[in-house]
């Protein structure tokens, strides 16, 4: 994952002083999409003005987060489902094809601890 924390470079350098710029980070995640390598895009930290907590509480029932494991993540209700709209019409837009599919048959099962240090 590339992480950006804005697309302004003076938000940027303020959040993450001496890291590189959102462009620099933008074009990296690019070369690593074209080269086939599984990349992805992490936006945060996320800072929401006050209209933007009350929308949060109104997508879940009241509160800004649901420590259950199942709907901690997600929201409810019209404003989750407006974003959730948005963000998929968005993805169709730009031509987001998805992520990549996982080749999960180079997993193995580990072992023995003591056969992490053996040569």
């Amino acid at each position: 994952m590339v992480t950006v924390t804005s697309l302004n470079n003076k938000t940027a350098s303020l959040l993450e002083p001496r890291a590189a710029a959102p462009q620099i980070r933008l074009k990296t995640l690019k070369k690593l999409r074209e080269a086939g390598i599984p990349a992805g895009l992490l936006v945060a930290p996320i800072i929401p003005a006050e209209h933007i907590l009350n929308r949060l509480r109104d997508s879940r029932e009241g509160k800004l987060y649901h420590a259950d494991f199942k709907s901690r993540m997600t929201g409810s209700g019209i404003y989750a489902d407006l974003i959730y709209k948005r963000f998929t019409l968005k993805k169709k837009k730009l031509g987001f094809p998805g992520l990549p599919k996982y080749d999960c048959s180079l997993f193995r099962v580990p072992s023995e601890q003591s056969s992490l240090f053996e040569a």
